[in-house]
């Protein structure tokens, strides 16, 4: 996801975040506010309501590979921990997806 951020339509004086959006055609690029309760989302050169999108959090799981099998068996129980930007982005959108549920 290397598009640039744009600013929300709602507000202008903020980048959105950038996220995964299952739209019909599939699981695409895209960004959401960072405002909860705003359900404005921009992909494919659009702006979106909460309504035309689902909010998906990391993209699917690739199917587990040898390399990926023996890297993950040299260390065994220390999962990765994110770094603080995928962190804060994890937290905003689960912030924004909870929001969106009530």
């Amino acid at each position: 996801m290397n598009l640039p951020h744009p600013n929300c339509d709602r507000h202008t004086n903020l980048q959105m975040v950038p996220c995964w959006l299952k739209r019909p055609e599939g699981v695409v690029p895209g960004h959401a506010c960072p405002v909860p309760g705003c359900g404005r989302y921009h992909a494919d050169e659009i702006y979106l309501d909460a309504h035309d999108i689902e909010l998906v959090l990391g993209p699917k799981k690739p199917v587990p590979t040898r390399s990926m099998i023996k890297k993950t068996a040299s260390e065994p129980n220390s999962p990765k921990p994110l770094n603080r930007h995928a962190a804060a982005r994890a937290a905003i959108l689960k912030a924004i997806e909870q929001k969106r549920q009530h």
